[in-house]
């Protein structure tokens, strides 16, 4: 090896590195425990960060790569977890467009239906109610 830590060590340098440089040796440093759960979707258990801002970016790059039903899960465990979030808004409103691409529409449609019901912003209404005339007109064919 050249001298360098192997890359496995390196987070645990860097937090041994900044507790001695700012706060001494004798410093005690309290983390916030990470809540981790399991979560198996089509047929692979994965490690999930029970944390509101981990799921929603965790769906959204589901959604990005186009596994919609992945997205929705997530979705739905921030919803469920974590109802007061500030992520919970947004969340709701991509578990409708995630459903919306599966062409699960009468699910779709409760989604998008809170958040044209519970949102301040005139936009979001808007778009609430478009994904909500899409899912409805679906649903009549």
């Amino acid at each position: 090896m050249n001298g360098a830590a192997p890359t496995s060590w390196r987070p645990a340098l860097v937090l041994a590195a900044l507790l001695s440089a700012c706060a001494g040796p004798s410093a005690t440093v309290q983390l916030d425990p990470l809540h981790v759960e399991g979560l198996t979707l089509d047929g692979q258990t994965e490690a999930v960060v029970m944390e509101p801002e981990s799921l929603f970016r965790e769906a959204g790059l589901a959604f990005e790569r186009g596994a919609f039903e992945r997205a929705f899960v997530h979705y739905r465990l921030l919803l469920e977890r974590f109802p007061e979030s500030p992520w919970a808004g947004p969340g709701r409103f991509n578990a409708g467009l995630s459903l919306e691409r599966l062409e699960r529409w009468s699910e779709a449609t409760i989604y998008f239906t809170a958040v044209a019901e519970s949102a301040t912003d005139g936009d979001e209404i808007h778009g609430a109610r478009l994904h909500l005339a899409t899912c409805m007109e679906q649903l009549e064919r």
